[in-house]
């Protein structure tokens, strides 16, 4: 039992080097058809490529907007695109929509608007697309006579485990503008089973739906998002649980006293629920807020079973997007604002975190494809590619393309490297995490392959402090000293062996904080 223990963790640690050396790389934007405007919010693997799907300007109004599905090879290279819309209305897609249900055809939700006076008349959308990636058949729904006083908006859709299609969003009624979570349930045909909705019982509040998953218990999880207008933009999000039936058993609201942003969900590998989302640790004024990554894991009872933060806390830091992976963890993409970090970065840039089964942080990366002052780059769709790695969807604009959107849809190895090796990428940045509590260590980066720093507040005690480190073997590999009043030690680890090693900091004798990084 031991040896295969062994032998499965050391499949684990190879199995990433293995597909890395086999990926494809691309870092591209892209311009519609229409010449417009275009930014993309949704993306799926078809066969020998990719399909993208978003909103593009209408000549000669571009804020009329129609849905584009790009149609990419493997290398990027845009090969087709399709238009859905006409001219009396605007389309949408939907964030993480892009599915390919049991009939092995595409599916995604969006919305229609065709009132743009007073209140306006918005529509869920869903569309069946054929093996040409036409649309097969669309249905709208949402109030079908006059007078228009409620508006409906999808935000993502699924598939259940008996192939009938779930669709979360908000509808707002005209009466109060307070927004509602919605959940619409139709067959595999788009044909309507029921409609749920959810709203907060304090009616001061707003309450939008980002977010579902089917939990194990045949119920679903929603994640959310609920704010108070007009009180300095703070806002909470929030996780609901309701049975198969669409009756509510618990929420409970996952983020803290200032700005927070949406909670974004998946299943975990166990059955419970990880909800992903940005944490306010302190505002910006009254307008935004300083933030880190947060991501929790919830049992079905809505008990957190762990908690934890990543990255340096960065104004109007977002999350897009949370999905399992191949090895057992979880990946994570969104966009932060960058220009802090000096004037070689733009102004905001996308950014992917891997972290593993329990939470611990694998590696965390910066991305752009447009890189000077005042350029903004942001990814709100992430997926597992067949070769291990990950594609990302999003936008970009700024000076460079005269402040028109391109699409813009990014492509990296399993270590979230633009290049074999991150050796030569120009777009991909590396920051360390945040300093952390008294009795931590930490390492960035990480995974590392020709050497990676160590921080501790520990490293601020006078006397005696060693770094110790041990390969996965439990074998000394390095004994660092740390001298007074040095901040940051650097790691040597050219040509180590690839794999998973353990740092270890002792103070006085004693140990007193470890974590571990990946070698590769």
């Amino acid at each position: 039992m031991k040896t295969i223990k062994k032998l499965y963790l050391l499949f684990i640690l190879v199995m990433p080097f293995i597909a890395y050396s086999q990926s494809i790389y691309f870092n591209e934007k892209y311009q519609s058809v229409s010449n417009s405007g275009s930014g993309v919010h949704s993306l799926i693997e078809i066969e020998n490529g990719y399909l993208v799907g978003g909103g593009t300007g209408t000549p000669p109004n571009n804020y009329w907007i129609q849905i584009t599905l790009m149609i990419l090879d493997l290398e990027g290279n845009k090969i087709d695109e399709k238009l859905i819309g006409d001219t009396i209305s605007q389309y949408f897609i939907a964030q993480k929509s892009l599915i390919r249900t049991s009939d092995n055809l595409l599916t995604f939700a969006g919305s229609r608007r065709t009132n743009f006076e007073n209140f306006p008349h918005d529509e869920v959308l869903l569309v069946k697309l054929d093996n040409e990636y036409d649309t097969l058949w669309s249905k709208f729904y949402g109030e079908k006579e006059l007078p228009y006083d409620s508006a409906y908006n999808a935000r993502q859709l699924i598939e259940t485990l008996d192939s009938n299609l779930i669709i979360v969003g908000t509808m707002t009624p005209e009466i109060n503008y307070r927004d509602n979570v919605v959940l619409l349930k139709t067959d595999n045909n788009g044909n309507k089973i029921s409609e749920w909705l959810y709203t907060y019982p304090n009616i001061n509040y707003k309450l939008r739906g980002f977010s579902v998953i089917e939990t194990e218990d045949k119920g679903f999880a929603i994640g959310a998002y609920r704010f108070k207008p007009g009180f300095n933009y703070t806002g909470e999000p929030m996780v609901y649980k309701v049975d198969s039936l669409g009756n509510e058993e618990w929420y409970v609201d996952v983020g803290g006293i200032y700005y927070d942003t949406k909670a974004l969900l998946c299943n975990a590998y166990d059955g419970n629920i990880i909800a992903a989302n940005c944490y306010a640790d302190s505002m910006s004024g009254s307008w935004d807020a300083y933030r880190t990554i947060n991501i929790k894991k919830i049992d079905l009872e809505g008990n957190i079973i762990w908690d934890k933060r990543f990255g340096t806390s960065e104004y109007n830091k977002r999350v897009s997007n949370i999905r399992q992976t191949n090895d057992g963890g979880y990946i994570t993409t969104g966009y932060t604002w960058t220009a802090q970090l000096g004037y070689l970065y733009p102004h905001f840039s996308g950014w992917m975190l891997k972290i593993n089964n329990e939470g611990d942080s694998l590696w965390y990366r910066l991305y752009y494809n447009l890189s000077g002052s005042y350029e903004s780059n942001y990814l709100y769709d992430i997926i597992i590619t067949s070769d291990n790695g990950f594609a990302a969807c999003g936008q970009v604009f700024g000076p460079t393309t005269n402040y028109t959107q391109h699409a813009w849809v990014v492509k990296v190895d399993s270590m979230g490297c633009d290049t074999p090796g991150c050796a030569t990428g120009t777009f991909i940045h590396e920051i360390s995490p945040s300093g952390g509590g008294w009795g931590e260590v930490k390492v960035w980066p990480n995974p590392a392959k020709n050497q990676f720093s160590v921080y501790s507040l520990k490293f601020r005690v006078e006397g005696e402090k060693v770094i110790m480190i041990y390969n996965s073997q439990g074998l000394k590999v390095e004994e660092i000293k740390v001298p007074d009043g040095k901040e940051t030690i650097t790691v040597n680890v050219k040509g180590w062996q690839k794999g998973m090693y353990f740092v270890q900091l002792v103070v006085g004798g004693e140990s007193t904080a470890n974590t571990k990084v990946i070698i590769y």
